[in-house]
């Protein structure tokens, strides 16, 4: 899907899924790639005004950005968002991050992959 980015964060182990289109394609993709990664429940991405994240434990997490913010913006919303997917990827895998660099070169990545 040419509007979906794969982001490594480190390895391959870790990535994000950032998905700059419609709601409704942002939506049908994170749903196909939890029935992939066979997740039991289906969720969708949350519905906010100009971004998401999605994350379950069986998937990485997926972050739907709105095409027109393709702005100034752009990069601060992606910001955001890679917050929340960091955030998510730490919790659900333990990793000790006490002093925050995994979850800050991990936003960096994310973002840098959109310069």
């Amino acid at each position: 899907m040419k509007n979906v980015k794969e982001v490594y964060v480190f390895t391959d182990e870790y990535s994000v899924f950032v998905h700059y289109g419609s709601y409704k394609q942002a939506n049908e993709f994170a749903r196909l790639y939890q029935i992939k990664q066979g997740c039991d429940e289906i969720h969708e991405l949350p519905k906010h005004c100009e971004g998401a994240c999605l994350y379950t434990p069986k998937t990485m997490p997926v972050i739907w950005l709105e095409p027109k913010r393709k702005d100034k913006n752009f990069m601060s919303v992606l910001a955001h968002e890679a917050c929340h997917a960091m955030d998510d990827i730490i919790e659900t895998t333990g990793i000790e991050d006490e002093n925050g660099e995994f979850r800050a070169y991990g936003v960096g990545a994310i973002v840098r992959a959109f310069e």
